[in-house]
């Protein structure tokens, strides 16, 4: 956001909390940013694969886990089932809600999902797709995917309690 929501001056940059905003020369008004949600699912089948995407553009080796912006008018959870369906053309049910990151200007919604059984196949917003085993080590250390396999992997070990 450039000008202010209030008087319409525009907005200087300032850091409060460690954190750069926006204030508003004029009347004072401060824009707190306006981050786009997005669900990342970790996605299960019955038999404990995780589904992989990929595309592209990306490092070489490195996967990811589905994700997609919540569109205008639907929950988080009807976003996760959208996003398997539309990435790997296979149905998915029960999202079970697991915590939020902040990624750049995004809130991520992590949820897992139980997929149904069927063939997985690239859609729009994939590359490729795959079932494979829980692997940390093919999300790349920084990217957000890396925690939800982490702590799946964790509970894994644990039990379900942890």
């Amino acid at each position: 956001m450039r000008y202010c929501g209030k008087c319409g001056s525009q907005l200087e940059p300032f850091i409060e909390d460690g954190r750069e905003r926006r204030r508003c020369p004029d009347c004072g008004w401060v824009w707190l940013g306006s981050p786009a949600p997005v669900v990342l699912v970790l996605a299960v089948s019955e038999d404990g694969r995780i589904l992989y995407t990929r595309r592209r553009t990306w490092p070489k080796g490195a996967w990811a886990l589905v994700a997609g912006f919540v569109e205008t008018g639907e929950t988080a959870e009807q976003a996760c089932l959208r996003e398997v369906r539309e990435e790997a053309g296979i149905q998915a049910t029960d999202p079970l809600y697991l915590g939020s990151l902040s990624w750049m200007d995004q809130l991520l919604l992590c949820f897992r999902v139980k997929l149904m059984p069927g063939p997985v196949l690239p859609g729009s917003d994939a590359d490729e797709v795959e079932l494979a085993p829980p692997q940390l080590e093919r999300i790349p250390a920084n990217w957000p995917a890396h925690r939800p396999v982490e702590q799946h992997l964790r509970r894994r070990v644990s039990g379900p309690s942890a």
